[in-house]
């Protein structure tokens, strides 16, 4: 699901000419209207450039629970869309 969230804001910002803004709001929105939104610890949207490519990423940092012996830890998950 935050995978998912971080590509859809990343889509949007690709969309509405380079808004990170609303890519930032987008990605928020989709995470809180489901159980990874209590995890979120910060999301942020950028433009990046990856050889002659042009896009934007919208990286979200989230706290994995305790499991076993594992957590909790945090996890951050990236999201590109090329640029149009």
């Amino acid at each position: 699901v935050v995978t998912s969230a971080a590509i859809e804001g990343a889509r949007v910002a690709a969309l509405v000419d380079g808004d990170l803004t609303r890519a930032e709001s987008r990605t928020r929105s989709i995470l809180e209207s489901n159980i990874a939104g209590t995890a979120v610890q910060s999301i942020s949207a950028a433009r990046v450039t990856e050889g002659d490519n042009e896009m934007f990423a919208v990286v979200v940092e989230t706290e994995l629970p305790l499991i076993g012996f594992y957590g909790p830890m945090s996890m951050k998950l990236t999201g590109h869309a090329l640029a149009e």
